[in-house]
């Protein structure tokens, strides 16, 4: 294992992959990848017992680990998939956004139909 780390790929600007050379032929079962908001850990079990750390460390950012996962590829190695949490709140900014804009525009539609209403009632009186 020559241990190297990096992080190789970026799929867009806010989701991170951190790429870590494991043994070749270590399984995913050997392998425990903790995920926290700020810290992350890859422990690697031993035969004979026990377990190596990989990789512990303090994140820069923070990450949001129900939407952070990790995966064994053969020739990578251990790929960690890392959604920060800027991110979420940037999602839900523009789903607030969304929600509001919704709002408005049905605010909006409901002016029109009020509007067409009292037309309809000025022109066939109201019964």
């Amino acid at each position: 294992m020559n241990g190297s780390l990096s992080w190789s790929r970026k799929w867009n600007s806010e989701i991170k992959v951190i790429a870590i050379k494991v043994p070749r032929g270590t399984s995913a079962k050997a392998l425990t990848v903790r995920i926290e908001p700020r810290h992350l850990e890859l422990r690697l079990s031993l035969l004979g017992g026990g377990s190596e750390v990989l990789l512990s460390g303090r994140l820069a950012r923070g990450i949001i680990p129900g939407d952070s996962t990790w995966t064994m590829d053969k020739d990578e190695g251990c790929l960690i998939v890392l959604q920060p949490y800027l991110a979420e709140q940037s999602r839900q900014e523009e789903m607030r956004k969304r929600d509001l804009a919704m709002k408005e525009e049905g605010r909006f539609l409901a002016a029109e139909v009020e509007k067409e209403m009292r037309e309809l009632e000025k022109q066939f009186g109201h019964p």
